[in-house]
């Protein structure tokens, strides 16, 4: 039996140590297959976001041509003969914006600034073939005295100078992107971080002529104004889309075969009636952290995925929340399912004020399952429950 990977998200390690990977990597044939424009992933935390943009950036990365020629060896990406043209042939940039979740607007500029630092001295070897003057801003923004126009363009400014070095475009990975919006809003100062995180963003991936392919990662689609306004190329696959459904979590077929790999194929009905339920699109799938944690436990059900995570938005909103949200609450506890209005999009201002906006908070964020979608007059509907044992806990509390 391969051991599990309890502790980390880092897809490289997962597969050179031989650790339990359920392959995920036909998600590359979907990125490769439509390799172009913007797209953002959302799904609740702990569902396989993070692993799978490490594996993007191992697959893409050009650097590191000679020391994964082996990873994917055995993954189906490799079985098929089309797609190593695509294999460790552009410039890739990956940064992940997980840890920025400071107390105030100074200390979070201050993370992020050491964040894009990181990122400079990782490709500082484009220097070779920059001019004079943007050597200078180059240095200026590692030893950070650059203005902080300078920051929010440094993004798309690396894309330049990757293609610059490469002659070609570069891919650009950005996982966990609305952390610290999140965190900004419990903290009271978002205003300040919507200001520079959407130019910081939006620099990068409008109409970037460096750009190969720009992938995103995150729990919520922020529909604050300015943050994806100016983004005309967005792809969005959430928990209502029909595509991309089966790349984060896990599904039932995958959920047996780990089972089975473990000792425990009498242990499904257990499993299922604990971690299951999700329905992303038509595909029924599994929490994975759960799943994980269940079977490094021996088979001892309990709630593992609930305190993983910062879920300080859901705090703040839940204790302003409005009659009618606790009404539907408790009509979710009660085992029925709630019926309202589709809100893809989630603007913070609206959270305490709408209860309607505050259960696709819930959904996008883990604690509800989808039982079905339709549509009213050309509007999105959607009928909402309680998924799991795990989660009924979770909302009892």
């Amino acid at each position: 039996m391969r051991s599990i990977p309890i502790g980390t998200s880092d897809f490289k390690a997962i597969v050179e140590a031989g650790y339990l990977y359920i392959d995920k990597t036909k998600f590359i044939e979907e990125i490769v297959n439509n390799f172009m424009g913007t797209k953002l992933y959302l799904r609740p935390r702990r569902f396989g976001k993070t692993t799978n943009m490490q594996m993007l950036s191992e697959y893409f990365d050009i650097t590191k041509k000679e020391e994964n020629k082996d990873l994917f060896k055995g993954l189906y990406i490799d079985s098929v003969e089309e797609y190593k043209q695509y294999q460790n042939a552009y410039p890739v940039i990956f940064i992940s914006l997980k840890e920025i979740k400071q107390d105030n607007w100074e200390k979070m500029y201050s993370s992020i600034k050491s964040l894009i630092v990181k990122l400079y001295n990782q490709h500082d070897y484009v220097k070779e073939i920059l001019k004079s003057s943007e050597i200078k801003l180059y240095e200026r923004i590692v030893d950070k005295r650059a203005a902080e126009e300078d920051y929010s363009n440094s993004l798309r400014d690396l894309t330049e100078y990757l293609y610059r070095y490469y002659n070609k475009q570069t891919v650009l990975l950005i996982d966990e992107y609305d952390i610290p919006l999140n965190t900004a809003y419990t903290k009271g100062f978002l205003e300040k971080s919507i200001t520079f995180i959407s130019t910081f963003l939006s620099s990068a991936l409008k109409d970037n002529k460096y750009l190969q392919v720009g992938i995103l990662t995150g729990v919520l689609q922020i529909g604050q104004q300015s943050i994806f306004s100016d983004l005309n190329n967005l792809k969005i696959y959430n928990i209502f889309s029909n595509q991309a459904t089966e790349y984060f979590g896990f599904t039932k077929a995958e959920v047996k075969q780990m089972l089975e790999e473990y000792n425990m194929p009498d242990k499904y009905e257990e499993v299922e009636k604990w971690y299951d339920g999700y329905n992303i699109g038509n595909v029924e799938i599994f929490n994975p952290w759960s799943i994980l944690q269940y079977l490094d436990s021996g088979a001892e059900p309990d709630n593992y995925w609930v305190n993983t995570g910062n879920t300080n938005l859901l705090s703040v909103t839940q204790k302003n929340i409005n009659a009618q949200a606790i009404e539907a609450v408790n009509r979710l506890l009660d085992c029925k399912s709630i019926e309202m209005r589709v809100h893809e999009k989630t603007i913070y201002n609206d959270l305490t004020s709408s209860y309607e906006t505050f259960i696709n908070l819930l959904a996008f964020s883990g604690y509800l399952k989808i039982e079905r979608i339709y549509k009213v007059n050309d509007k999105k509907y959607a009928s909402f429950k309680i998924p799991n044992k795990e989660i009924r806990i979770v909302l009892e509390d």
